[in-house]
């Protein structure tokens, strides 16, 4: 009896021993590589903007111009700040007599490629038209430099082709300027034209003195 048991384990081990071992386990699939993004590259080459628009201070564009002490010539509006949607806080009457503080000259540059070297531009290069300094002269901003470039009749002027599409502006743009009042809130004025006692020449006997 105990040689027919032991016959039967035998057996039983070696069926065991002969049957196929299970396929390994499939391996777990990898993670997906993650997606390669390009940086953005900053346009270093252009002029820093506020929602699209430059912002010069100190600003006095056109030949001669000068702001400090001024008389106005009508009423006109007193703003909180210069905005797309200025806050009035204020009028300065006719007659009134008013301090600059500071200005401001907020616009979309717009954009233009260099057709023929003009030292220092290149031909190729991006360069971006600024504020107007007179007499057909522009600041001109090439490669985070500021420098001045001059419309000689030519077209497209003087060797630079600008977009003819107007750039976009947020509602800020014109010339700002703060002032200070004798009596009540200073203020911005916002493209102020009724103004006299301003500018180097033309002035009035009036007119206070220029500083030296």
């Amino acid at each position: 009896m105990a040689g027919w048991r032991g016959a039967l384990v035998l057996a039983a081990m070696m069926a065991a021993s002969c049957k196929p071992a299970p396929p390994p386990a499939s391996p777990a699939p990898a993670a997906p590589a993650p997606a390669i993004v390009a940086p953005v590259q900053a346009a270093s080459d252009a002029p820093p903007t506020i929602d699209g628009m430059y912002i010069q201070k100190d600003a006095c564009p056109g030949e001669g111009c000068y702001f400090g002490r001024m008389q106005a010539t009508a009423e006109m509006a007193l703003f909180e700040k210069p905005a797309a949607a200025p806050v009035v806080v204020g009028k300065v009457a006719k007659d009134e007599w008013l301090d600059t503080v500071t200005t401001e000259d907020r616009f979309a540059p717009v954009k233009g490629s260099v057709l023929a070297d003009a030292p220092p531009m290149k031909t190729g290069d991006t360069v971006y038209r600024l504020g107007y300094e007179g007499e057909g002269c522009f600041d001109v901003w090439d490669k985070g430099e500021r420098g001045s470039w001059c419309d000689d009749g030519s077209s497209p002027p003087s060797g630079i082709a600008w977009d003819k599409t107007p750039p976009k502006e947020d509602g800020s743009q014109g010339l700002w300027v703060q002032v200070k009042r004798e009596s009540g809130p200073g203020g911005w004025l916002r493209d102020p034209k009724e103004l006299r006692c301003i500018g180097y020449q033309d002035r009035d006997a009036d007119c206070p003195a220029l500083p030296h």
